[in-house]
């Protein structure tokens, strides 16, 4: 999810979302078959300078129900 708007991905495949310049609010979740609600999905603030790509990671948290860490770089 990207400033509030799902973005459907697969899992263990990159999956591209372009957004302007600026502050931006990331969130990774999953969904099981059945379920409505996107668990395990916390806000993070990811900030992207004009020109620049940043890659987003995310994990599973060690317990299958704690939330998704997110970490980003910027490759050069």
């Amino acid at each position: 999810m990207v400033d509030g708007i799902e973005h459907a991905a697969r899992w263990g495949r990159p999956h591209v979302v372009e957004v302007t310049a600026g502050d931006h609010l990331v969130a990774v979740g999953a969904r099981y078959r059945g379920t409505r609600p996107l668990l395990g999905a916390v806000d993070t603030p990811v900030t992207v300078q004009a020109d620049e790509r940043v890659v987003v990671h995310a994990r599973n948290g060690f317990f299958n129900h704690q939330p998704f860490t997110i970490t980003t770089s910027s490759p050069r």
